[in-house]
C-alpha cells in the first residue's frame, strides 16, 4: 500500500478513508481538489483530520494520483464521514452553553439555528447535508431557509417568509465579516436562500 508523509503524517488510502472531510471556503485559485456548491461564491474541498481534529492536510489531485485513488469516491466517502457528524442546535442553545446562561434567557430571540459539527470546527459543509434540512423542513412544514454563513465553521440558518429582507441580511453578514471574523475564516459576505423539496 502506497503511503506518503505529509507534514509528518504518515498518509495511506485507509487513512484518508476514515479521515476524509468536506470543508467550505470562499471561491479562489488553488490546487485544492475542490468542486462549486450551490451558494456562488463558496466552494466546497477535501481535506483529512487529525490530532484531534485542529489540524488538517488539504488534499491535492498529486496526493490522490500518488496514492492511486479516484476522486469521485472520495467525495462520496468524505461527504459520509462530514455528514455524519452534522449538528443543528438553536442558537439559544448555543449562547446558554458559551455564557453558561439558562436556554430560557435566549428563547425569545429570532429563530435561528447553527449548522455544523459535533466539534463547530470547519463545520459550515454540514449546510449541505441536506437530508437533515429536509428533515427540518418538514418539522417546520416550510419550503425555504434563509442561511448566512457566520465562517468555515458554520452557517446559521432560520425559516424564509416574506417579511424577510435579502438586501438586509446581506448587509448584516457583510459588517459581522468585516468587525467580528477573521479574513481567513469567511465563507461569504451575502446572505441566501435554500429552497427544499420533499
Amino acid at each position: 500500500m502506497n503511503t506518503i508523509t505529509i507534514d509528518g503524517v504518515k498518509v495511506n488510502c485507509d487513512f484518508v478513508y476514515k479521515n476524509v472531510y468536506v470543508g467550505l471556503q470562499k471561491k479562489r485559485e488553488s490546487d485544492d481538489i475542490k468542486k462549486d456548491t450551490n451558494f456562488d461564491d463558496i466552494e466546497k474541498y477535501l481535506y483529512i483530520r487529525y490530532s484531534d481534529n485542529d489540524l488538517i492536510i488539504t488534499l491535492h489531485k498529486e496526493i490522490l494520483e500518488f496514492l492511486n485513488m479516484q476522486e469521485n469516491e472520495l467525495w462520496e466517502i468524505a461527504e459520509r464521514n462530514t455528514f455524519e457528524e452534522t449538528q443543528i442546535v438553536t442558537l439559544a442553545q448555543v449562547l446558554s452553553e458559551l455564557t453558561g446562561g439558562d436556554v430560557s434567557e435566549f428563547e425569545s430571540m429570532v429563530p435561528l439555528y447553527v449548522v455544523s459539527n459535533i466539534s463547530r470546527y470547519l463545520g459550515a459543509s454540514a449546510i449541505l447535508d441536506m437530508k437533515k434540512i429536509k428533515e427540518m423542513a418538514k418539522e417546520f412544514n416550510i419550503r425555504k431557509f434563509v442561511m448566512l454563513p457566520s465562517s468555515i465553521h458554520e452557517c446559521l440558518i432560520m425559516p424564509y417568509d416574506e417579511n424577510c429582507d435579502m438586501d438586509k441580511l446581506t448587509n448584516m453578514v457583510d459588517e459581522i465579516n468585516l468587525d467580528h471574523v477573521d479574513e481567513s475564516e469567511q465563507l461569504a459576505d451575502k446572505a441566501y436562500i435554500i429552497e427544499v423539496e420533499y
